[in-house]
């Protein structure tokens, strides 16, 4: 595809618990940390599910492009921001790396700015609220080498009708208190039935990527959503991918669902667990059941 992720960022501060701020603040310091000026940033997605008082429109990409100040008007005809929000869950990244790679293959984008995180819509810190607030930038490119970036995006969902997990607020019972309520209903064997889901569609894939972009499963680099305790490093043994060790990034920054993925790269890379060279597999999963692959090619 040619999509190259230049730079991350992400932003765990404890002062604010807002999604707006959190995601503003790790976007300010990934187009520093690239050297771009914010004016350059011509297409934004935000992948972030729960939101400040659940605002469900304007889309929250517009007032997070609001917050950072980028292309707020239409005065400089050489400078604008496409902007929207794409959502899947933990998958989203991988889903707006896709879209955002066919804006820049025709080069209208110069480049784009991917911005997660979730929050409880009261803004405060909630026991029973199952994500932990980290606001995450990724800023991508593209690459004029084919052999560079995202190689292979796939989306896999269960046959069933079995979801798994579900989140709502109800109107009828919350009434105004709605903008700051969300409630969670879990099914009983959600977390093996995910595992298990996982690992089939991992064993599926690796097959495709070994015929179809000559890439050993020994060679392969797992980065991986981080659910629950343990989780990315049962699939990775159950899978076969026991050629690098594979952190498990929940006790450090809990389920930090729409942006793990992007926490759970730039943690890696910063780390200096990636390299140039390296075949990484994204790999995110959640309710639906959902398991959404991106093959990398650093």
């Amino acid at each position: 595809m040619g999509v190259v992720i230049q730079h991350t960022a992400i932003c765990t501060d404890q002062d604010t618990h807002s999604i707006v701020e959190l995601a503003a603040r790790a976007g300010e310091d990934c187009v520093k940390q690239s050297g771009k000026e914010k004016k350059e940033i011509s297409l934004m997605i935000n992948v972030g599910i729960f939101r400040d008082k659940n605002i469900m429109e304007p889309a929250m990409i517009t007032l997070i492009q609001q917050r950072m100040g980028i292309n707020l008007t239409l005065e400089d005809p050489c400078y604008h921001t496409f902007a929207f929000d794409m959502l899947n869950g933990a998958g989203g990244m991988l889903n707006a790396s896709q879209a955002a790679g066919a804006l820049l293959s025709n080069g209208d984008v110069r480049c784009a700015l991917i911005l997660g995180g979730d929050v409880h819509p009261s803004r405060t810190r909630m026991k029973h609220f199952p994500y932990n607030a980290v606001g995450a930038a990724m800023l991508l490119e593209w690459s004029k080498n084919p052999d560079d970036g995202f190689q292979s995006i796939e989306m896999k969902t269960c046959a069933d009708d079995y979801i798994g997990s579900r989140a709502f607020f109800d109107i009828n019972k919350s009434g105004a208190d709605s903008i700051k309520t969300m409630n969670f209903d879990y099914e009983p064997d959600y977390a093996e039935r995910l595992t298990a889901f996982t690992v089939k569609t991992i064993q599926e894939l690796l097959e495709h990527y070994r015929k179809n972009h000559s890439v050993q499963q020994s060679k392969i680099k797992l980065v991986s959503t981080h659910p629950w305790k343990g989780f990315t490093k049962k699939v990775a043994v159950s899978a076969g991918l026991n050629g690098h060790p594979v952190e498990c990034l929940y006790e450090k920054y809990g389920n930090s669902y729409s942006s793990a993925l992007m926490v759970a790269y730039h943690d890696a890379y910063h780390a200096g667990r990636l390299k140039k060279g390296d075949n990484i597999l994204f790999l995110s999963a959640s309710a639906g059941l959902n398991v959404v692959t991106g093959l990398y090619k650093m």
